[in-house]
């Protein structure tokens, strides 16, 4: 009976014919609709994302089309080993396109470093925040903490140890202050470490970075007659010595030396200092201090006058001006004051006449420093600030280099034209002109890159040339002094290992030495050229990239920033010494912008003024692709290399910073700054919220057409003047007043003019 009834029921299956399948579920009808999305993505012509939203919408029809013209057509496509395989046979063209226009995409769409970006954010935005996230371990440095409703925060490095207090500013947002040298607990050594944030009594840890600098010796003084030449290295504080004959004297000396020169026939070394208020004075033969001299904070250069009886000590802190020191003791000395940043400086043909440059308006002056002040005479103009200066024996003539010619303003386009500059100081005018580098089209691969780029270091040369070392090329050229004395004998130090030369000097008998800060090195050369010696103030490659991998591959970005490509130029030609030439360029073809500053950028993303570079690594593109690659092959990958040097570049201290605070009138700034609403694009504690903004929407008046502006930070602004995304305001001032009209940078017509100028000193302060 079972088995019969189970006939019956079948054979009533058999006469109804087999029953329908059921209809593609939507998961099945989404998958295929992104399969031939992709298909139809992989054909089209466009990378981006709209052009995958249109090829999405378009699959989705077609598939919503073929259910409803051939509903048939699905059923019969429901297998498991049909269906694999349709996937296989439709994501073939996507996996390809995928392949080829991922990073397009990411480029049109900005999705390249939304990790960091990302990352960068987070740390600024996880309240409590401090910020920067970096801590040199080296030089006096501040720091902001943002916690909104707090009264009382500390901050301790090392878990353990007590901690420091900050300052409270208002608004949330506090300062710490913290100096390496005032033996305050730190880190013990350099790479990642937990901070702890200490507010009102609870504890928030947060992730930072310490960096402990190489040494860094750069521009040498020397003494030939004696054998001697000495230069400084200011992130490990010391003075160094090196002889003829081999020897080698390292000299601790006071904090963040900028400076040195020479004495007493090499028997005696003054060295300046840029934290330090003193001018030491330091006996060659045995090291011993003799002497420390009071003077004012961040000394820059340092000169001694021919006949040896004063000392010139440029000074750019607060106070803008030369110090004079007579010699050999200090007893007299005295202050002239400046209207300029004093940069490079010598003396002329005697101890009453001065030749100092200022990089910030790309000028020369001639100074006579009298009881009644100075004589004024017409300074020299050029179109690109001095990177480097040396003198003549005689002193009637200045060699300068500079990354142009002439001395009208040339603004476009990143033209670097590499030259040395014969000033006569007689008659007060550049005698002759050398261009160093001559580029053409030719120059496609390593190797190719004409001589001459970058000139770094010039020095006088037994008594008849000058010595010009050029970071870009590592070379080192001899230039008569006399002009038509002949063209230069170059020597290549890259077979020898010596990269980026910046100290060049003369050790008499026909040796020199040349420094690479970079490689911690002192090189001392034979009258030939052959390398007698190589002094290692830091480990070589082989030893740091086993001890520190991380600073192994900071010196090769710092190699990269300065080296040459194949377009004749440096990241270092624009980005003068890592800050800014001060010029405006039009990189790409774009419009004129100044050149910002690369100091304090780390944990900054995006970068330059369109925000169009995510991470710093992608700067990288601007060289390998505008400028045709680097002069050299290289064995490490360039643009990590770039990103971690710039990262561990740290903010410019504020002289300001150093001097007694005014704290009722910081916190009045601190006060007008949100009450102008600064804060809702300088946002506490990094003074930038990481973002873009339209530029018709902040500069109405000054760009009404589109684009966007990053959100630059605020810190050390005082120290990057001019100001604006094409330098011009000259003050900060003219930031709030003269150039925003529309009131859209900033309500600052909401502030009284006490506000105005609390605001202004807050600024000038960060």
């Amino acid at each position: 009976m079972r088995v019969a009834r189970r006939a019956d029921i079948m054979g009533s299956m058999s006469d109804q014919g087999p029953s329908p399948r059921p209809p593609p579920s939507g998961l099945c009808k989404q998958t295929a609709a992104v399969l031939v999305a992709l298909a139809l993505w992989a054909l089209w012509p466009g990378a981006s994302l709209l052009s995958l939203l249109g090829s999405y919408v378009l699959a989705l029809g077609l598939c919503n089309l073929v259910l409803l013209l051939a509903p048939s057509f699905w059923p019969s496509f429901t297998s498991r080993s049909q269906g694999v395989a349709l996937a296989c046979l439709l994501g073939l063209a996507p996996a390809a396109a995928l392949v080829h226009k991922l990073e397009p995409v990411e480029e049109t769409e900005r999705l390249a470093g939304l990790p960091e970006h990302a990352a960068d954010r987070r740390r600024i935005d996880a309240l409590p925040a401090i910020a920067p996230a970096v801590l040199f371990l080296d030089h006096p440095q501040r720091f902001f903490v943002h916690a909104p409703g707090a009264e009382k925060v500390e901050v301790a490095w090392v878990e353990g140890k007590p901690p420091l207090a900050a300052v409270a500013l208002g608004e949330g947002l506090f300062r710490l202050a913290y100096d390496p040298q005032a033996g305050l607990a730190a880190p013990p050594g350099p790479g990642p470490f937990a901070v702890s944030l200490f507010v009102d009594g609870a504890v928030h840890t947060r992730a930072m970075t310490a960096i402990l600098p190489e040494p860094h010796p750069r521009w040498f003084a020397s003494v030939p007659q004696a054998g001697i030449a000495a230069t400084v290295s200011e992130e490990t504080d010391e003075a160094i010595l090196v002889w003829r004959d081999g020897r080698l004297r390292r000299v601790p000396v006071g904090d963040g030396p900028s400076d040195c020169v020479l004495f007493a026939g090499g028997k005696g070394l003054a060295v300046c200092h840029r934290y330090t208020g003193e001018i030491w004075l330091i006996d060659s033969e045995s090291g011993a201090v003799a002497r420390k001299l009071p003077t004012a904070r961040f000394q820059t250069r340092l000169a001694a006058s021919p006949d040896e009886s004063v000392l010139a000590v440029a000074v750019d802190g607060v106070e803008r001006g030369i110090h004079i020191v007579g010699l050999p003791d200090g007893a007299r000395s005295s202050f002239v004051p400046l209207k300029f940043s004093p940069d490079w400086l010598c003396f002329g043909r005697t101890a009453s006449e001065i030749v100092v440059t200022c990089r910030r308006d790309r000028t020369i002056h001639r100074l006579a420093p009298q009881t009644s002040g100075i004589a004024p005479v017409e300074p020299i103009r050029l179109s690109r600030p001095v990177v480097a200066m040396g003198r003549a024996p005689d002193g009637r003539a200045v060699l300068a280099a500079t990354t142009a010619t002439g001395a009208a303003e040339h603004t476009g386009h990143h033209l670097v034209v590499n030259a040395l500059l014969r000033i006569d100081v007689d008659a007060w005018r550049i005698g002759a002109t050398i261009v160093t580098d001559k580029r053409s089209d030719e120059q496609d691969m390593p190797g190719s890159t004409d001589r001459g780029v970058s000139p770094m270091g010039i020095a006088p040369f037994g008594g008849k040339s000058f010595l010009v070392a050029f970071a870009g090329t590592d070379e080192v050229w001899e230039l008569p002094f006399a002009a038509g004395g002949g063209g230069p004998a170059a020597h290549y130090l890259h077979a020898s290992g010596i990269r980026a030369p910046h100290g060049v000097a003369d050790l008499g008998e026909g040796w020199w030495c040349v420094s690479s800060p970079s490689e911690g090195s002192i090189s001392v050369l034979e009258p030939t050229g052959q390398l007698a010696k190589v002094h290692r103030l830091s480990p070589e490659r082989s030893e740091l990239a086993v001890r520190d991998p991380a600073a192994l591959l900071r010196r090769q970005g710092e190699q990269t920033f300065h080296e040459a490509t194949r377009a004749g130029l440096s990241c270092q030609s624009c980005h003068l010494h890592a800050g800014s030439d001060g010029c405006r360029h039009n990189l790409g073809g774009g419009a004129l912008v100044a050149t910002r500053s690369v100091f304090g950028i780390a944990g900054t993303a995006p970068y330059l003024h369109d925000g169009s570079h995510p991470r710093l690594q992608d700067l990288h593109d601007v060289a390998a692709g505008i400028y045709r690659g680097y002069a050299w092959p290289a064995d490490f990958d360039r643009a990590l290399a770039l990103a971690a040097y710039m990262e561990a570049l740290p903010l410019p201290v504020n002289p300001r910073a150093l001097s007694p605070a005014d704290l009722a009138r910081e916190r009045a700034g601190v006060a007008a700054f949100v009450k102008a609403r600064c804060v809702s694009c300088h946002s506490f504690p990094a003074f930038t919220n990481l973002s873009q903004h339209p530029n018709r929407f902040v500069f109405p008046e000054i760009l009404p057409g589109p684009g966007v502006l990053d959100t630059p930070s605020l810190r050390a602004v005082a120290e990057h003047a001019p100001y604006l995304f094409d330098s011009r305001a000259s003050t900060l001032e003219e930031v709030i007043d003269r150039w925003n009209s529309s009131n859209r940078h900033g309500d600052v017509r909401a502030l009284s003019q006490d506000e105005r100028a609390a605001l202004i000193q807050l600024l000038e302060t960060l």
